[in-house]
């Protein structure tokens, strides 16, 4: 070993063991060590010599115990410092990943979600900090460190123990701070939180654009370039950043400290708002943004067969390939929903393709009689008209496999899109009925109405009996059965057990099937409250399958949201729009998320927008309701209950919220109505324990409730696993057997969130 290490050996015997040398940065060495008192593995860096002629200790050892104050989950946190036989060194966690650097260097530019994210963590972390009165001043992809899912700064108080020390530069000539992250004013000596702000806006422009804003040919070069030279706008180097993420980096990035962000926690709430404010604003299209290059809505085909009875199989070939297609990589595909809603509105082919935010339509019809099948498909751009390509397919119907492929080959080749992650149309089966009982069974899964997710069940159960190997139709089983459990149509602790053999068998069939995985880990969180296995399902599901929305959505909604995970679920809820834009029920999940986060404002805003596209979606009515009963509005709560009513049917979630709502209102009379009303359904078809005791509670009936509650606990009523985050149950809030309750869904207060 070299003499360093020899000294620090002898110096800290008993107390460390050294190691191994990990690596070596500008200001420090970074040694593997065993930290003898504890029994556990840490990182220990020792300050460069060439450092400690202008860093006495005593000043070293100062800033190092400032930043030992620190304590933040997305800061590395400070074990030990000191001075061993004249050599300075402090003690970190050892921490299993990766530097972002690391990772930039493999990948260049990160998803945009995932530079977010890392942008978001780390300017909390630097907020926290500054409220310290600690300033990092070397902010750079070498000091964040990805570990799991979350990343964290590293080495404060090293450059400012340095920088303090009497000049920007030592005796050696080492500039405190890295050239391709230094703010203008800091290279002039001037250093402030916003310098900080500065920096990480350079790591954030080069996670989304694949290098740092400027270069140079030598340090002075590349210090006058920040001082002097425009940045290139982000989305002229990724068109696919968003025009407002792209505002956010380049404030951050502005000359003049006055123009930037004034505090790191200003750039974390504008970074919050790109991904709570919109779910995830690269998902949505703005009035001004540009539509991907190489983006394709698939219109609904049309059935042009003599019964006009194939409906189910025209949408079932859309879906098929809108599947196949979604996978490929560096092509977005719009939602079923999305391109479903132009159906009928007789819009020219510009029209639509400004309103999906599309480049390229695929529009089909599909005839078939006896054992012949005719597809015809054409492909169209949306900003000329040019007919790309078209085709059509006289075949035998057992060809159905074959030309979906066929089409989506086509389309990529007249993309010019090399389909390497082309995952074939061929839906787990070869056995024909089978796949038209399986399309069926998704056609009526999509309606997501009691009686369609029913038929849904029927027809998966016959897909199954003509294949049992069929592992697709056990995942649509499973998401049939599920579903009927969340909506409350049937008794959870039945159909959620069934769902979950469903998903169980499916994965026997394919262990690589994400739909089953995500059905999987649903169950687990709704039905069994086991949230550990339920968040590996998930991350599992789409780590098999990133491009599957509901994976992102089902993530949020069944887990991170009642967990109280607001910032990952709105992480989540992004990329399940990214993947989906149209996507009603993540959009609905997102005004939750706001309502959840106490903005009722946006929230209402978010539903009300969903009702200006679609005036009788009753789902949003319902959620609006909420929220007007949430702010005291108890005659506009009425109204929207009302209409979810008129347009939902009997539902008895919105019934017993009406009901809630009256009673909050005073109106105690009609309340009992609608408890009564609830009983009287409750004797056709499962009412679950929990809308009772909703209605008990409005009337602040809490003994009632609480009774409820614990019947809706014997048949795991889906509803419970909101007791944590849903206002309505606030005033139960510290009443012993309603956290008992609250403790036997999550566990002990230390595991409510995994």
């Amino acid at each position: 070993m070299n003499d360093i290490v020899s000294r620090l050996s002898q110096a800290l015997q008993g107390r460390y063991r050294i190691e191994r040398e990990l690596g070596r940065g500008g200001m420090a060495i970074v040694y593997l060590a065993r930290d003898l008192r504890y029994d556990r593995i840490v990182a220990m860096k020792v300050v460069r010599p060439e450092i400690l002629i202008s860093v006495g200790s005593e000043r070293f050892l100062r800033e190092i115990h400032i930043a030992a104050r620190l304590s933040h989950p997305h800061i590395l946190p400070l074990f030990d410092s000191g001075d061993a036989d004249g050599i300075l060194y402090y003690v970190m966690p050892y921490v299993e990943g990766e530097s972002l650097r690391s990772r930039l260097t493999r990948e260049e530019k990160l998803p945009i979600e995932d530079a977010v994210r890392i942008g978001l963590e780390i300017a909390s972390g630097l907020a926290h900090a500054h409220a310290q009165g600690v300033v990092h001043r070397d902010v750079k992809p070498e000091n964040i460190l990805l570990t799991g899912s979350t990343s964290v700064l590293t080495d404060f108080g090293i450059a400012q123990a340095v920088d303090s020390s009497g000049g920007r530069l030592t005796g050696t000539g080492l500039l405190i701070g890295s050239p391709a992250y230094m703010s203008p004013e800091q290279a002039n000596g001037k250093v402030d939180q916003r310098s900080d702000v500065y920096a990480l806006g350079c790591v954030l422009y080069e996670m989304l654009g694949g290098a740092p804003p400027f270069a140079g040919p030598t340090t002075i070069a590349l210090l006058a370039s920040h001082t002097n030279k425009a940045v290139t706008p982000l989305r002229e180097v990724r068109g696919t950043v968003p025009l407002h993420l792209e505002s956010v980096v380049l404030r951050a990035l502005a000359k003049d400290p006055a123009d930037r962000f004034g505090s790191a926690g200003d750039l974390a709430t504008a970074l919050g708002r790109v991904v709570s404010g919109t779910g995830f604003v690269a998902a949505i299209p703005s009035a001004d943004s540009r539509p991907s290059r190489r983006s394709l809505a698939i219109l609904p085909f049309e059935d042009l067969s003599p019964a006009r009875d194939q409906e189910y199989f025209c949408d079932g070939v859309a879906e098929e390939l809108r599947s196949t297609l979604s996978k490929v990589e560096g092509l977005q595909v719009a939602s079923r929903r999305a391109s479903n809603a132009v159906q009928g509105k007789g819009l020219d082919l510009r029209a639509i393709g400004r309103e999906l935010g599309v480049t390229h339509l695929l529009e089909g019809t599909v005839r078939s009689a006896g054992d012949r099948l005719r597809v015809s498909v054409t492909l169209t751009g949306t900003s000329d008209g040019f007919q790309l390509w078209s085709e059509r397919y006289d075949r035998k119907m057992d060809d159905v496999f074959e030309i979906q492929d066929d089409i989506a080959r086509r389309v990529t080749a007249s993309l010019r899109i090399h389909l390497t992650s082309q995952r074939s149309a061929r839906r787990g089966t070869t056995n024909l009925e089978a796949y038209r009982a399986y399309l069926r069974g998704r056609h009526h899964w999509n309606r997501r109405t009691e009686r369609s997710l029913r038929q849904s069940v029927t027809h998966m159960h016959e897909a199954i009996a003509m294949d049992p190997s069929y592992a697709e139709a056990r995942a649509g089983l499973a998401d049939a059965l599920v579903t009927l459990g969340i909506y409350g149509a049937a008794a959870p602790i039945e159909v959620m057990t069934e769902a979950f053999e469903a998903a169980r068998a499916a994965l026997e069939n394919n262990p690589s099937l994400a739909e089953a995985l995500v059905v999987r880990g649903a169950v687990q969180a709704l039905r069994d409250w086991n949230w550990e296995a339920a968040e590996k399902d998930f991350r599992d599901a789409i780590r098999l399958d990133p491009r599957y929305p509901t994976g992102h959505h089902w993530y949020a909604s069944h887990l991170l949201m009642p967990l109280g995970r607001f910032e990952d679920a709105a992480r989540s809820l992004g990329s399940a729009l990214e993947l989906d834009p149209g996507a009603a029920a993540v959009s609905i999940s997102r005004g939750l998320l706001l309502a959840l986060h106490g903005d009722n404002d946006r929230a209402i805003e978010q539903f009300q927008q969903l009702l200006d596209r679609d005036p009788g979606f009753g789902v949003a009515h319902y959620f609006l309701g909420q929220v007007y009963d949430r702010q005291g509005l108890f005659g506009a709560a009425e109204d929207a209950l009302e209409q979810a009513l008129i347009f939902g049917g009997e539902s008895p979630e919105v019934i017993a919220m009406l009901a809630h709502s009256r009673a909050r209102s005073g109106r105690k009379g009609p309340a009992r109505e609608g408890l009564e009303r609830l009983r009287a359904l409750g004797s056709k078809r499962f009412v679950s324990p929990a809308l009772l005791a909703l209605v008990h509670i409005g009337l602040e009936e809490h003994s009632e409730a609480i009774a409820l509650l614990e019947e809706a606990v014997e048949v795991r009523a889906t509803e419970l696993v909101w007791l944590k985050v849903r206002w309505q149950y606030d005033s139960l809030r510290g009443q012993s057997p309603f956290d008992a309750i609250v403790r036997r869904v999550f566990g002990p207060s230390d595991r409510l969130t995994v």
